[in-house]
């Protein structure tokens, strides 16, 4: 067994950035127009965000990465629940992360094959309803 990273879709890359994701990574998406058309390719840098006129560029941060991202600076914890058939995710809000008090909860009931796929689909539901 080996254990491999998980890295946020391009979608979910582009919407951290307008959501302030500007933590160091060591992976990136890039786009551009060039000879062969539209591309995407992955590297090693560091807290990237560009746009240019024919390139742009996002952060490709690992999952662990965004779910610290969320804990720290949105006090959103994400919590995965596992069952014969699959993974929910459930989300807790806590205003002071020093505190046990929750704010705001929520649990999705649909299920998902793998934890990364649940983590992936928290991703969406927190960037696009939450923060």
């Amino acid at each position: 067994m080996s254990i491999n990273p998980t890295y946020v879709t391009l979608e979910q890359a582009k919407v951290l950035k307008d959501k302030g994701f500007n933590v160091p990574v060591n992976n990136f998406y890039t786009i551009g127009i060039m000879s062969d058309g539209l591309i995407t390719d992955t590297c090693n840098y560091q807290d990237i965000n560009y746009e240019f006129t024919n390139l742009s560029i996002w952060s490709k941060p690992e999952q662990w990465q965004v779910i610290e991202w969320l804990r720290i600076e949105h006090g959103i914890h994400i919590r995965l629940t596992t069952y014969a058939f699959g993974y929910q995710y459930h989300l807790d809000n806590t205003p002071d992360p020093k505190t046990w008090t929750t704010d705001r909860r929520y649990d999705c009931e649909t299920n998902f094959e793998t934890p990364q796929e649940a983590y992936s689909a928290a991703f969406d539901y927190i960037l696009n309803e939450l923060i």
